[in-house]
């Protein structure tokens, strides 16, 4: 169930070590985050690069205080977000486009069945 927290967190929030938790506890959480991270995605993905350098700064400043943390890693959290952002949008544009192509070929389908219905009525068979 954690690891669903932070899939959730990498994916569709914002990775945080809130103040609450331990240093210890703030560092294993940055370590899980950059784990989970880098098990689920390629070496070629095109958020690896920017994923990387926000977790690396969380990892740098699990030290500092939220608000210290959230300045200092504000850029590479945008450039991240943005990506995240951007890979979702065009998995969209790509779900979109399987699916006027699927439509299409269904009623290609669906026209030559009735087109060989006709034929066959035609016939008498």
């Amino acid at each position: 169930d954690s690891q669903r927290v932070l899939w959730s967190d990498l994916t569709q929030g914002k990775p945080e070590l809130e103040d609450t938790l331990s240093t210890n506890a703030k560092q294993m959480k940055a370590d899980m985050y950059t784990k989970i991270f880098k098990d689920s995605t390629d070496l070629d993905h095109p958020c690896r690069v920017v994923g990387s350098t926000y977790l690396r700064c969380l990892q740098d400043n699990f030290k500092d205080g939220k608000q210290k943390r959230q300045t200092v890693c504000l850029p590479s959290w945008k450039d991240f977000d943005a990506c995240r952002k951007g890979v979702i949008q065009s998995q969209a544009k790509a779900l979109e486009a399987a699916l006027v192509k699927q439509d299409i070929a269904d009623r290609r389908a669906k026209a030559l069945f009735d087109r060989r219905t006709i034929l066959i009525d035609s016939r008498g068979y």
